[in-house]
């Protein structure tokens, strides 16, 4: 496994969240099932791109010049859904464009989502 190496300028952020999920990657699989996704759904009332991959989270925090710290759902045990590669969730993460890399949260690549 890479160790993450942050580089955030933390003179230029105006804060940092600390709880981001991101429940989708590139390719469209799901951190969760669909029973658990409808319910999730309801529960947080959201209705504006409910499922940003990292990039559209990157986007959106730098445009507010926040940082984030992002990590994927990961219910396996207890559903059997496998869950996004939280590896993959940190390398893209911690990319300066977040735009101009490849990962399997980026879409480069073929990955098979559960349940497919």
């Amino acid at each position: 496994m890479t160790k993450y190496q942050p580089r955030i300028d933390t003179g230029s952020v105006v804060a940092i969240d600390m709880h981001v999920l991101v429940e989708k990657d590139a390719h469209g699989c799901l951190s969760l099932d669909q029973e658990l996704m409808d319910a999730s759904a309801a529960y947080f009332r959201s209705a504006d791109n409910r499922t940003p991959t990292v990039a559209d989270l990157a986007a959106r925090y730098r445009s507010a010049t926040m940082a984030a710290v992002v990590f994927t759902v990961d219910a396996g045990t207890a559903t059997g859904h496998a869950a996004l590669s939280s590896e993959a969730a940190a390398t893209r993460s911690s990319r300066p464009s977040a735009g101009s890399t490849t990962s399997p949260l980026s879409g480069s690549g073929k990955r098979r989502c559960p349940g497919s």
